[in-house]
């Protein structure tokens, strides 16, 4: 049995990332005002950070948007699966994760 999982990762709004994810062999999300979320271990510490960040969203949006940081940070595995999409060129990229989470606000 295959325990590996596959996470979609949009390459930004329009696909705008999918070539900087291609050329560097990563996978990224956004919200760098949220900083560093290497010491958080925990989804309750991920919804604090979002609710205090982002106070001005609409719960919906907070959760929306916790959620996705949850995934990323505490759900991605090494060996995990990663797949984006190019709508343009109607490409898609697999890769695989090859590391623990990284802050990288250069990307």
């Amino acid at each position: 049995m295959n325990d590996k999982t596959m996470w979609m990762v949009r390459a930004g709004q329009h696909a705008h990332l999918y070539n900087e994810f291609k050329e560097k062999g990563i996978v990224a999300i956004g919200w760098n005002d949220v900083g560093d979320l290497s010491q958080i271990t925990n989804p309750d510490q991920i919804k604090n950070v979002v609710r205090k960040t982002y106070s001005d969203y609409k719960p919906g949006k907070k959760y929306i948007t916790a959620g996705q940081l949850i995934r990323f940070k505490l759900n991605f595995k090494l060996g995990d699966y990663v797949i984006t999409y190019n709508p343009e060129d109607r490409e898609y990229l697999i890769g695989e994760i090859i590391s623990d989470y990284m802050y990288n606000p250069e990307l």
